[in-house]
């Protein structure tokens, strides 16, 4: 008479982990893409909200505010009365590069929290990526500081 033994052999025990592994690796690759897809549109969320900021600087203190987007060191920043307000650093924060058509693209919001065509570094519209691994996300920003998605 054989004696029961209860538990799995070692071959069940591999096909499951074999089996386990390969669910895995298929699952990391499409977070990887869901990952990508909203940090590229969290950072447009940021730029929008930091150009709004820049804007209500402007009015609330009635001089000028001045959004300054670095695509070589892909960090947005508010400047009011020559002072840095806020600076978020899209590369280190949330792992996006920052690309655009110059290095520093300049917004100047005046106290009535229109752009001051004088002071933009820009005449025309101007578009500026935001990229994470294969996503990128455009906006655009009109000469009188509108943003458009």
């Amino acid at each position: 008479m054989r004696k029961k033994t209860a538990g799995f052999t070692l071959i069940e025990l591999l096909v499951v982990l074999v089996l386990g592994s390969i669910m895995l690796t298929l699952g990391a690759s499409g977070f990887g893409d869901t990952r990508s897809s909203l940090a590229v549109r969290e950072a447009r969320y940021v730029f929008s909200a930091m150009a709004a900021r820049t804007r209500a600087h402007a009015i609330e203190t009635g001089s000028t505010a001045i959004l300054v987007a670095d695509v070589r060191g892909d960090s947005v920043m508010i400047f009011k009365n020559g002072q840095l307000i806020e600076n978020v650093r899209f590369s280190e924060e949330m792992e996006i590069d920052i690309q655009g058509e110059a290095p520093i693209t300049r917004l100047c919001m005046n106290a009535r929290g229109f752009a001051d065509t004088g002071c933009n570094s820009f005449n025309s519209t101007v578009a500026l990526g935001f990229t994470n691994g294969t996503r990128t996300e455009t906006i655009q920003i009109l000469p009188l500081g509108q943003i458009l998605w």
